[in-house]
């Protein structure tokens, strides 16, 4: 790991004082990021903490692994010239996050299998396969990002899509939320659209967007958006 850290560049995405990019309310207390030609910070990389030493030859101090209950995860963070006063603010920086990391689903109220909870969750990235029904009673699928509101799963098009038609005329729908980490881990859920709305719809895009991709969502021109409301109505989970 000294190795590692002393022959690549450290690059900080994310500066002292800057917020979380998914927590606002939590601001780094120190420098963050990542080493150079590995993914950037929260994806699959090595994670870096920059002390106050800021020795020039990048020296590591120690080593931090840190278990996400929700992600189902654990990861390593590299400590450079981290000194013991700076390791305790790092650990009450990950007690904070602790704290603000919201529930998932805003409580389950919809019966969500208790051991699937964590796909809920923004962090996992997992992806909902929608399947609606064509007029000549047909399947259609398509992969698409989601969140819950705690009571529905909740999905966002573009007006005039062909699953746009298909739920507005037909509710029945059945899904697939599957593990990006195990793609033998998913869960079959059929359900029915209860609702849709345009109000908000442009937010919950951006929202998404923020989930999925890490940056704003880019309005395309003429595009009307649209958020769907999904009752879940029965569970199949393999585990």
């Amino acid at each position: 790991m000294a190795e590692l850290a002393a022959t690549n560049s450290i690059i900080i995405d994310r500066p002292k004082g800057s917020p979380h990019p998914r927590y606002p309310d939590a601001i780094y207390p120190l420098d963050y990021g990542c080493l150079e030609g590995k993914t950037s910070a929260d994806r699959d990389g090595t994670n870096v903490w920059l002390g106050s030493l800021n020795t020039i030859d990048k020296m590591l101090t120690g080593i931090l692994c840190t278990f996400d209950t929700l992600k189902r995860d654990i990861e390593i963070k590299l400590l450079i010239g981290c000194t013991k006063e700076d390791l305790q603010i790092i650990q009450d920086f990950y007690r904070q996050l602790h704290t603000i990391h919201p529930k998932p689903n805003g409580g389950n109220n919809m019966n969500f299998p208790e051991e699937f909870l964590d796909l809920l969750n923004e962090e996992s990235r997992a992806l909902l396969y929608l399947a609606t029904i064509m007029a000549d009673g047909s399947p259609q699928v398509t992969p698409v990002w989601f969140n819950s509101d705690g009571e529905h799963i909740l999905v966002n098009t573009n007006e005039g899509r062909t699953k746009d038609h298909n739920m507005k005329a037909r509710p029945m729908v059945a899904m697939t939320i599957q593990d990006p980490k195990d793609t033998y881990r998913y869960l079959g859920i059929r359900g029915e659209v209860v609702g849709y709305t345009r109000e908000g719809a442009d937010e919950h895009i951006h929202k998404l967007s923020l989930k999925y991709d890490d940056k704003p969502w880019t309005r395309k021109e003429n595009q009307r958006r649209i958020t769907f409301k999904i009752k879940p109505t029965h569970f199949d989970p393999h585990n």
